[in-house]
């Protein structure tokens, strides 16, 4: 059962790398470092779904372990659902608040590194 609780944080990378890659393209970008410097409030938008995606998915498993972990007996699979609204809520503010904080200082890394901090301004 320990093997599955790694789905969460891999299904969210997943989507997200793949939905980034795909906004690069749409935009006719060159890389996912200038589509954060064009679109600062895409990374968050799409980190909020795919958190939102991936809590749907691997919340059933997290309740049955839960559930045995406790040593009450495996519910039915409506049960499995209970109490995912606060948790997908949650989920959702998380991967936005998060992605929106990766992202900015990822493009601000990035910004530094690429030779524009401390360059010679000609002056």
């Amino acid at each position: 059962m320990g093997i599955l609780m790694i789905g969460h944080p891999v299904i969210v990378s997943l989507i997200y790398t793949n939905a980034e890659a795909g906004a690069v393209a749409y935009y006719g970008l060159p890389d996912a470092t200038a589509l954060h410097r064009t679109t600062p409030w895409l990374g968050s938008a799409l980190g909020m779904v795919a958190a939102g995606v991936a809590t749907v998915l691997t919340y059933p498993i997290q309740t049955v372990r839960i559930r045995q972990q406790a040593g009450l007996p495996l519910c039915a699979v409506r049960d499995a659902f209970a109490g995912l609204g606060p948790k997908l809520i949650h989920k959702l503010v998380g991967g936005f608040i998060f992605f929106l904080v990766k992202e900015s200082a990822n493009s601000e890394l990035h910004y530094l590194l690429d030779g524009s901090f401390g360059a010679d301004t000609g002056s």
